[in-house]
């Protein structure tokens, strides 16, 4: 198809067309493209001049990069098969390429600065291009200093549009060193960069970010931090640091904390920040500021405090049930007084008798242990009516050691209630609830003096037998009868 679609630059063409509509009978395989030169003089080609530029290309369009500026071309098509090649379509309408693109102007001048921004001059590049400048472009560029970070940001262009030779350049950081170019923009693009302006230190302003901090050591309420100046003050001193953590993902509480804030002096790198919740992650930052105002905050890091102790063990200890494989780790209840309150579903057999001489106990391990491994469990065996502990037994904790023990003797026939604490590195956890049991019964202690002859003494007890082939005597009763009457 001799209409060919048209999309000019000013140094080629982009072609499109259609479609043959005889393949002649076997499939095209490429389409050839010859662009000739045109003016309204030579309006009449004979097309036996040779074009200025050809090419094959499969596909149905074709992009050319080696034409002249402001010049009038033409272009014709043909296809080919494996047979050969077809026939040369109609010349397509004359297309016009753009103008070229403007020249290189001479670098802006810096006519005015402040802490934040710098106002440019500059000259429109020289030569007629046979179009109107359009706009302009500056390109600003941060100067990179030895033991300066690398820049977070990539050199920043801004377009000022129209014909106008000047611009003010916003959002530079105080006290810092930029280089300017520019470039002229007309109906075809944008020209050459000029070369670097004269460099530029912006005036005194807030500093600049400082690297994000460290920390040194965590406790269950904060974190030791460790930070660096900003290796740009502003060109003034820093006043103050302002800390902030902020509730990070995976926090562990169950309500949101709130932001922790710590303002030091300027001379301070390190403090411990408190108020922090122990085993959550927070997001801190450090933000300097001089006299001229506050810096970008830093980049954040992300920190966990130290473990709490664990959390209360889930449920209250228990009696074993024996009777159905590992005896230590099923797990029946005793109601209060110590009557039974029923086995695990499906378990067969006993509970162990909660026997003086040896009370048998399991546990449940706490539901969090909250950062640190449970190191110990504290088992709290207190009587009923006593506000005192009578014993606290202490077993080490492992993952291959079941949760259970046998407690010490203990008086018999007594209620007691009992309580598991869990114990990590951070301290102890609240005890679990309390399991109420009464030891059964145990033998009576031995009476605490020997027996002696009756001397009628008060209170006394004796054995009268005939005389005179007897004796009368008197004993004592022993302190404890064992929880049962003797």
């Amino acid at each position: 198809d001799a209409d060919c679609a048209v999309e000019s630059r000013h140094n080629g063409v982009t072609l499109r067309w259609s479609a043959t509509a005889s393949a002649g009978g076997a499939p095209v395989l490429w389409y050839e493209a010859a662009i000739f030169a045109w003016s309204e003089s030579n309006s009449q080609l004979n097309f036996k001049q040779a074009p200025v530029w050809t090419g094959k290309t499969p596909s149905l369009t074709v992009s050319v990069s080696a034409l002249q500026p402001s010049t009038f071309y033409v272009a014709r098509i043909r296809c080919g098969n494996r047979a050969g090649s077809g026939g040369w379509s109609n010349p397509s309408a004359p297309f016009l390429t753009l103008p070229p693109l403007p020249s290189k102007p001479t670098p802006p001048i810096v006519e005015a600065r402040a802490s934040s921004q710098a106002v440019l001059s500059w000259t429109p590049p020289d030569g007629p291009t046979g179009e109107p400048i359009v706009g302009f472009s500056v390109m600003t560029e941060f100067v990179l200093h030895a033991m300066e970070p690398t820049p977070s940001k990539a050199p920043v262009e801004q377009y000022f549009e129209g014909s106008g030779t000047g611009g003010t350049i916003k959002s530079l950081a105080g006290n810092t060193e930029y280089v300017f170019r520019v470039r002229a923009h007309n109906v075809s693009g944008p020209g050459e960069w000029s070369d670097q302006s004269i460099p530029l230190v912006t005036a005194p302003g807030p500093p600049h970010a400082p690297a994000a901090p460290s920390y040194d050591e965590a406790s269950s309420d904060g974190l030791h931090l460790i930070w660096a100046g900003p290796h740009n003050d502003g060109g003034s001193n820093i006043v103050t640091y302002l800390l902030r953590a902020t509730p990070a993902e995976g926090w562990a509480g169950d309500v949101p904390a709130p932001v922790v804030e710590l303002e030091v002096a300027g001379t301070q790198l390190s403090t411990w920040l408190r108020g922090l919740r122990g085993n959550s992650w927070y997001d801190v930052s450090v933000t300097a500021q001089n006299q001229f105002g506050p810096s970008d905050e830093s980049p954040l890091l992300r920190a966990k405090t130290g473990p709490l102790p664990p959390a209360a063990p889930s449920a209250s200890p228990q009696l074993p049930l024996v009777g159905v494989g590992e005896a230590s780790m099923q797990m029946g209840m005793l109601g209060s007084g110590g009557t039974m309150a029923g086995t695990p579903s499906g378990a067969e057999g006993k509970f162990a008798e909660p026997s003086a001489e040896g009370l048998p106990l399991v546990w449940q391990p706490p539901p969090d242990d909250n950062g640190a491994p449970v190191t110990h469990y504290h088992i709290v065996v207190t009587a009923q009516k006593s506000r005192e502990p009578f014993l606290t037994h202490t077993v080490e904790s492992s993952p291959e050691l079941p949760l259970s023990t046998v407690l010490p003797p203990l008086p018999g026939s007594v209620h007691f209630n009992i309580t598991v604490v869990a114990e990590n590195v951070a301290g102890k956890s609240p005890p679990s609830g309390k399991f109420l049991v009464k030891t059964t019964p145990t033998i009576p202690g031995t009476p605490p003096y020997p027996p002696r002859l009756h001397k009628d003494l008060p209170n006394g007890r004796s054995s009268t037998l005939p005389a005179p082939t007897s004796l009368s005597l008197r004993w004592d009763p022993p302190v404890r009868d064992g929880g049962s009457a003797i």
